[in-house]
C-alpha cells in the first residue's frame, strides 16, 4: 500500500502569498501603463467613438485571462493531480494575500491622505 504524500502547507502558503503579490503587481503594472499612455497621448479625438471601447474591452479581456492564470493556474494543475485539498488551500491563500495587500494599501492611502 503506497504512503499518502503529506501536504506541504508551507509551500502552498508561500505560493499563495506570491500569487497574491503577483496579481497585485500585474494590476499595478497595467494601471501604470494606462496612466502613462493617457498622459502621453492626451485626449485623442475619436470621431466614430469605437476606439476607446475597443481598447478598454481588449485590455479587460486580456487582463482577465492573465489574472485567471495567476490565481487559478496552479490550483487547476493540483486538481488534475487529484490534490483537491491543496488546490483549495492555494486558491484561499492567494485570494487572502491579495485582499490583505489591498486593505493595507487602502489603509495607507487613507492615512496619508488626511
Amino acid at each position: 500500500m503506497p504512503k499518502a504524500k503529506k501536504t506541504n502547507e508551507n509551500k502552498i502558503l508561500k505560493f499563495g502569498v506570491l500569487s497574491g503579490l503577483g496579481e497585485f503587481a500585474y494590476i499595478f503594472l497595467v494601471i501604470t501603463v494606462m496612466d502613462y499612455f493617457s498622459r502621453k497621448m492626451g485626449q485623442v479625438p475619436d470621431e466614430k467613438g469605437v476606439l476607446a471601447p475597443l481598447f478598454f474591452l481588449t485590455t479587460f479581456v486580456f487582463s482577465v485571462a492573465i489574472s485567471g492564470l495567476i490565481v487559478f493556474g496552479y490550483p487547476v494543475y493540483l486538481l488534475t493531480q487529484k490534490k483537491i485539498k491543496e488546490a483549495a488551500l492555494t486558491i484561499f491563500t492567494t485570494l487572502a494575500a491579495f485582499l490583505i495587500i489591498l486593505l493595507l494599501i487602502a489603509t495607507l492611502v487613507l492615512l496619508f491622505k488626511m
